[in-house]
């Protein structure tokens, strides 16, 4: 617990990978494998709702026809374990990706399907989740011919997967102590998502980082509007230092921040 883990594929061979993070670091005395079949990509989510996180293999290159299922790998409170896996028909994944796409409160899986039969026009495979898990007759096709990957990275926070990303940027000093009036900010925010800022002020740097985030109304508030009055103890202070919160529920739209502006006297 509060330690980031870390799971890699990419592999023609080999299985799927999680070093287990620590005090101490990785080694591989903490690494679990979970078997593959040319596992190309990975993706992380809750995708039952019950509060672990689960794995998403891909398989691309294991066998000359390279129709390979992709795996679900169910997280719980043992943790994953071999037999706890649901097969998903894919041909050659080169890519995953994990989000709500239809805003059901169950995450959907996107695959790139790469080649079918020596035949690259292939759709792509988004199978929708929901309180069954996951199945065949609950799939669409999504025509897009022979892809690699679909992103980089997992949508969302990677360190836990929630829906919620802080921004924190270095501390400003103002020179003297000051009255700070208002927080203004510029972004854009597509249906569902939010931007929720919190200040923290202090004499010197040190009172600073060690002062609590507030909003408005205090601690566990947040300002929501754009131009809205500084109050309370993040008001006063030389030093300041602002966290954006980029708030995504269904991790199927972003939130944007383009520019923040704090006025001072």
């Amino acid at each position: 617990p509060g330690q980031q883990q870390h799971a890699f594929g990419g592999s023609t061979q080999g299985n799927a990978m999680i070093y287990w993070g620590g005090p101490e670091g990785y080694s591989a005395a903490r690494r679990q494998l979970l078997p593959g079949i040319g596992l190309e990509d990975v993706s992380i989510a809750d995708l039952n709702n019950d509060g672990f996180l689960d794995f998403v293999a891909t398989h691309y290159s294991g066998s000359p026809d390279r129709k390979h299922p992709s795996y679900v790998y169910w997280n719980g409170p043992k943790g994953f374990a071999p037999d706890r896996v649901t097969l998903l028909p894919t041909f050659a994944a080169s890519g995953v990706m994990t989000a709500d796409f239809n805003r059901d409160g169950f995450r959907d899986i996107r695959f790139a399907n790469h080649v079918k039969d020596s035949d690259h026009n292939v759709s792509n495979f988004i199978y929708w989740g929901s309180r069954d898990g996951f199945s065949e007759s609950r799939r669409t096709e999504v025509p897009n011919p022979g892809p690699h990957l679909l992103s980089g990275r997992d949508i969302g926070n990677v360190y836990d997967r929630s829906d919620r990303y802080d921004y924190i940027p270095p501390p400003f000093d103002t020179g003297a102590v000051s009255r700070f009036e208002s927080l203004r900010w510029e972004g854009e925010v597509p249906f569902r998502t939010r931007l929720e800022f919190q200040v923290r002020t202090g004499a010197t740097r040190e009172e600073l980082a060690a002062a609590a985030w507030s909003g408005p109304s205090g601690a566990g508030s947040f300002y929501t509007k754009s131009g809205e009055t500084l109050k309370g103890p993040g008001a006063t202070g030389r030093w300041i230092q602002y966290k954006a919160t980029l708030v995504s529920p269904d991790d199927a739209n972003t939130p944007v921040l383009r520019a923040v502006s704090i006025s001072y006297r």
